[in-house]
């Protein structure tokens, strides 16, 4: 199974199975006073006067407060992103793919609400991938960052992150990961060939714990 074939396919998934909306990304933002608070390295990089590299999340961003969004209750798009600097190690890479989620919500407990069923349904449709790429047992665990982040792990190695953001503007969003390549492609051969320990959930917030994780753990 290629790789343009899993990106199709979870593009499928999520607009044809869940109604979401496919957003055709753009792949330079502009500056703008907009950008999520999130504290991240790496996620904009230098570009041609007046604008910037992205990656899906601010592109995203971008359209949302212009308006330029469909009616839709989330959106899915995906987009390249370039890091600015050498390969850590073998499962971070200079350059890779991401097919991001987004959806708008009212407030932080709302995208609280939201996080636990996206994520339930990305296990389904990673079970599936997985199950085409040959590896039909694989299993999952979450790595709580905060108490509007976690991380999905696949036989230990991060293959989504999920977060409830808001811009300066207090306007508040959910996103994640829908499908990260080439890292879901070898967190299955580390699963397929190593069948590793899954990493558990860790210690995070009492209403993740409860909420989220029983939510993950029965999709």
């Amino acid at each position: 199974m290629t790789s343009l074939a899993l990106l199709a396919q979870t593009i499928e998934v999520w607009t044809g199975t869940h109604g979401y909306a496919f957003v055709d990304l753009p792949w330079r933002t502009r500056r703008s006073g907009n950008a999520p608070a999130r504290g991240l390295r790496g996620r904009e990089f230098p570009s041609r006067p007046g604008g910037r590299r992205t990656v899906a999340e601010d592109a995203f961003v971008q359209l949302w407060t212009a308006g330029n969004l469909p009616e839709a209750p989330g959106y899915i798009g995906w987009l390249p992103c370039i890091g600015d600097g050498p390969a850590a190690d073998d499962l971070h890479h200079f350059g890779f793919v991401t097919a991001e989620l987004f959806v708008p919500v009212a407030d932080a407990e709302e995208g609280r609400r939201v996080l636990p069923g996206i994520i339930c349904r990305q296990k389904l449709m990673l079970s599936s991938l997985a199950m085409q790429l040959g590896c039909p047992g694989a299993a999952f665990g979450l790595l709580y960052e905060s108490d509007s982040q976690l991380n999905l792990l696949l036989n230990g190695i991060g293959v989504g992150t999920y977060g409830v953001r808001a811009l300066p503007s207090r306007r508040w969003y959910a996103c994640g990961i829908a499908l990260a390549l080439p890292r879901f492609c070898e967190a299955v051969i580390g699963v397929h060939e190593q069948r590793a320990p899954v990493g558990t959930a860790s210690r995070g917030p009492e209403r993740w714990s409860r909420r989220a994780w029983t939510a993950v753990a029965a999709g």
